[in-house]
């Protein structure tokens, strides 16, 4: 990509303000880091996710759905959740799916038939467009430093995202029933743990921004060594050399006129002594 054409892009990308994540907006604890990153010539952030805690249902295995629509998001949280509140928790978990009236505890084994429910937590992830190869690495270099150790270069893009991650079966979801093979206290536990996560994933987004800072918007103007060339050596010796001379003539130009000034002296001292008084 050109300078120009890149240019052109991030000024297009801040301008729109519209993430191209599946939310279509800028989550609110990410945004500090977005405007970092943004702060670098070479780097325009693209999409992006804070991290989030979710309810998914898998497609249903028995059609074509998988591949073309993927599956269906029951419930995304992009802050921790509300564990105090048992009702307020379960009401956000599944908000189409109010307890008790569509949601069954069903201990026995789930049908593999069936499409699956999954709770999960998803870490912070940042696509990052860059101008050049060099920038590229330059920010996967302080990425991976940061700990984020997913992160990697697909073309002029960083993809940046770290391990944290749940990814639980807990149940099966058949013709919009909602069906959990494991018990309240265990889905509460899930809830626990992913609000641990939360804790981790935005102390590691708060190292990242620190580091973003410090090498890539903070760090010094290294210029390039200056390598002297033999033509420019040779020049560079002789003005030396003609500086010294005139120095030097300088001051055999001093020492003689202080020597004429002292003969003069003299000579006048010895008329002084000779002179006859008529």
């Amino acid at each position: 990509m050109t300078v120009e054409a890149f240019d052109a892009r991030k000024q297009e990308i801040l301008a729109f303000a519209v993430d191209k994540s599946p939310k279509g907006s800028i989550d609110e604890p990410v945004r500090p880091l977005l405007d970092v990153v943004n702060k670098c010539k070479d780097l325009v952030t693209t999409s992006s996710c804070s991290g989030r805690v979710a309810i998914y249902v898998d497609a249903d295995p028995s059609t074509l759905e998988k591949v073309k629509k993927g599956g269906i998001w029951l419930s995304v949280s992009h802050d921790p959740l509300l564990i105090e509140d048992s009702t307020r928790l379960w009401s956000s978990l599944f908000p189409t799916h109010p307890e008790p009236t569509s949601i069954e505890f069903c201990p026995a084994t789930p049908s593999l038939s069936d499409p699956i429910i999954y709770f999960k937590f998803e870490p912070f992830i940042l696509h990052v467009l860059t101008r050049s190869s060099e920038a590229a690495a330059e920010l996967l270099t302080v990425a991976l430093q940061a700990g984020y150790a997913n992160s990697g270069i697909q073309r002029s893009i960083v993809q940046i995202r770290g391990t944290l991650k749940l990814d639980v079966p807990i149940g099966t979801y058949r013709r919009g029933q909602v069906e959990l093979c494991v018990g309240r206290e265990y889905v509460e536990f899930l809830c626990r743990l992913a609000n641990d996560k939360f804790i981790e994933n935005f102390a590691k987004m708060g190292k990242f921004q620190e580091m973003v800072v410090k090498e890539l918007v903070d760090r010094p103007v290294v210029t390039e060594e200056f390598v002297e060339t033999r033509e420019q050596r040779m020049e560079r010796k002789k003005r030396q050399g003609l500086l010294k001379a005139s120095k030097m003539k300088e001051e055999r130009e001093k020492l003689k006129r202080e020597q004429r000034v002292e003969d003069e002296i003299d000579s006048t001292e010895v008329l002084g002594d000779n002179a006859v008084i008529i």
